[in-house]
């Protein structure tokens, strides 16, 4: 295999002097950190490779990039996942084309869809009546929606970012009957298929472009990724040209170095092994959880269709819900999960968690649950909103003394009605209203909630009843919502866009 990290390290301790860039010069007056990351933080030159042209190393990389992940042809990503969703996209769909996607996808895609001028429609799924978790999308969903229509792509999350996947065979042979392309962003799932008890890669599925980030789940940088793409459906020229606009001219390698090592790692260290190791530790932690009484665990650990790297608990208390399980574990245990959501928390587990790391977060939910027990049980005052109250839906005991939560029934949210298309939208005069004056107004922003992703409204949407239900409930749980500024939104302004 390649090895970036080494020629970066000859020379970086080399004696050429350098008289481009970066400005640092490999001189490092600084800090230890500055010393060691000046040395390899380089630029293209006769020595390196250009990431926009490669010949050398980085082709060399690439290449085997696409061996290990099994796909026709791989493109390393410097600018995160991102720029490989933008570039896949701007490939596919043609200026003023028709995009199929998920509702949960990446903001990038909207983003893209917007710079393209095309027309995007969702598909939506169910949504767990209690916790609010999305379903992946089946095939029945890509049916339904698809129809007699002629979509230039279809765009899947899977996993998604709860672990959930797509069955991407099914889906990927229908599609291609007629002659849509698939893409498929697994920026949550870059590990699968390197295990025989992971679930199987969207490359060996027959996916057309796969969209991957791998530091999600690999032991990679932030900010990369890889886009692979397979089959015929693709033009690979128009993905190069799209990946030399999106992607920087000036890419570190210090990034693409430590990509190369996480694929390097994969194909020749003790990958194997590793993942042995994390499927024995990851077992132990769901046998010794299994006991918890109001911590309720949604263990993917036996299901083939779901990610077993994810796992999600939440409340069967009625005095604590998702974020305040999620600030116990960070304010009282030192554990920081992947995120929390109004009704539960979502925890990220890898081949490289250890068991100490496991084990601390088993005693912690044990901690937790034995004073919930107690609170249950009438025996002791563990737990208190006090000031937070407020922020949630609650109901004061005859005393006073103690709040409990109301459970929410989260709807079968479908969508809003799309009054101007996306596009046009986000160039169209606004004016700022208050969030309880807004139902039926056209949204001029993304109404989201970040980090889970989910967009509750797009721009060119009315502002439904059911939007303003979701944007409710989630603030009044404490949750910041992108596109909400001091309870204002804003909403086209009918009179200035005639």
């Amino acid at each position: 295999m390649a090895d970036l990290f080494s020629k970066l390290d000859d020379y970086g301790y080399s004696d050429v002097y350098s008289f481009g860039m970066p400005g640092h010069k490999r001189k490092y007056d600084l800090t230890d950190f500055y010393e060691y990351y000046y040395k390899h933080d380089v630029t293209e030159s006769k020595i390196f490779d250009n990431l926009h042209n490669p010949s050398g190393i980085l082709q060399e990389c690439m290449k085997d990039a696409a061996r290990v992940f099994g796909a026709d042809e791989s493109f390393y990503l410097v600018n995160g996942s991102s720029s490989g969703i933008f570039a896949s996209i701007m490939s596919l769909v043609p200026k003023g084309g028709k995009l199929l996607a998920s509702r949960f996808s990446s903001k990038a895609v909207y983003d893209a869809a917007i710079i393209r001028n095309a027309n995007i429609s969702y598909i939506f799924t169910d949504t767990d009546i209690e916790l609010g978790i999305n379903a992946p999308v089946t095939l029945d969903d890509i049916e339904e929606c698809v129809g007699n229509n002629k979509y230039d792509a279809v765009f899947l999350t899977s996993p998604t970012v709860c672990g959930y996947t797509a069955d991407i065979k099914e889906i990927a042979d229908y599609l291609h009957e007629k002659k849509i392309p698939l893409i498929v962003d697994a920026s949550y799932g870059a590990h699968f298929g390197f295990a025989d008890f992971l679930p199987e890669s969207a490359c060996s599925q027959g996916a057309d472009v796969v969209v991957m980030n791998i530091a999600n789940s690999l032991p990679a940088p932030r900010q990369t990724g890889l886009l692979h793409i397979n089959g015929t459906l693709v033009d690979r020229e128009k993905i190069v040209l799209y990946l030399r606009m999106f992607q920087s001219h000036d890419p570190s390698y210090v990034l693409m170095a430590g990509l190369d090592d996480c694929i390097s790692y994969l194909e020749t260290g003790n990958a194997e092994e590793k993942w042995q190791t994390f499927r024995e530790m990851r077992k132990e932690l769901s046998e010794s959880i299994k006991d918890l009484k109001y911590i309720g665990v949604i263990d993917h650990f036996s299901n083939p269709w779901v990610e077993m790297g994810k796992m999600i608990i939440y409340s069967k208390s009625t005095f604590i819900d998702g974020k305040g399980l999620y600030d116990r574990l960070v304010d009282k245990h030192d554990i920081e999960p992947m995120m929390s959501m109004p009704d539960f928390v979502l925890f990220n587990l890898t081949l490289f968690d250890t068991k100490e790391g496991l084990d601390k977060l088993s005693e912690a939910l044990h901690n937790m649950d034995e004073k919930l027990t107690r609170k249950e049980e009438g025996l002791e005052d563990t737990i208190s909103l006090g000031s937070l109250a407020k922020l949630f839906d609650v109901t004061e005991k005859g005393d006073g003394s103690s709040a409990t939560f109301i459970k929410t029934i989260y709807p079968q949210f479908r969508g809003n009605k799309v009054k101007v298309n996306i596009c046009d939208a986000v160039d169209m005069p606004s004016k700022a209203v208050k969030v309880n004056m807004s139902k039926g107004l056209v949204s001029k922003s993304f109404i989201s909630l970040y980090p889970y992703g989910q967009h509750i409204v797009a721009p060119g949407e009315e502002i439904s009843q059911d939007a303003l239900t979701l944007i409710g409930h989630y603030r009044r749980h404490g949750f910041k919502i992108d596109g909400i500024n001091e309870d204002f939104i804003e909403v086209i302004d009918q009179n200035l866009s005639r």
